[in-house]
């Protein structure tokens, strides 16, 4: 039997138990990973709103270990309620595995925000990434940041290369 994968049961349950899915109609439930996603992101919605929202989840995709929405919030520059508002508002793709931090729930949401943007644009997020955590460094707050810094900033850096 084929392995089925948890985000995939897990928003199949919710829709089920939300009623946004109907268990008496089988081509309500969604055929793979790629539709699941997608259906997040209407036609309707700008093309300048859907990069921003990619944009903003592709860091959470970069990311390599849970962090708070503070510290997600500086990378990007936007006000700590933006970004727990998108937490709010995509909660069923996080996980929050120490009180206060987040990280995505699965490697392949990762790769489909990952693979949304192009290269360049994940670089330049990326880059970003780093040069917020090369100034914690310097900064030596003794911080999420500097930590976060000190464990993966070798790891963002060998991606940028």
């Amino acid at each position: 039997m084929q392995q089925l994968e948890p985000t995939y049961l897990r928003y199949v349950y919710d829709g089920l138990t939300k009623g946004s899915i109907n268990s008496n109609n089988p081509t309500s439930l969604p055929i793979g990973f790629i539709g699941l996603f997608e259906q997040e992101f209407p036609s309707s919605m700008s093309l300048v709103e859907r990069k921003a929202l990619l944009t903003r989840l592709t860091l959470w995709a970069l990311l390599k270990g849970p962090v708070s929405a503070e510290m997600v919030a500086e990378v990007l520059n936007e006000h700590p309620d933006d970004t727990k508002a998108l937490i709010d508002s995509y909660s069923k793709w996080f996980n929050s595995p120490e009180p206060g931090k987040y990280t995505l729930y699965h490697d392949r949401l990762r790769t489909y925000f990952l693979q949304k943007l192009s290269d360049h644009e994940v670089q330049e997020i990326n880059e970003r990434l780093i040069s917020y955590l090369e100034k914690a460094l310097t900064d030596q707050k003794e911080d999420e940041s500097e930590l976060y810094a000190l464990e993966h900033l070798s790891t963002h850096m060998l991606v940028e290369s």
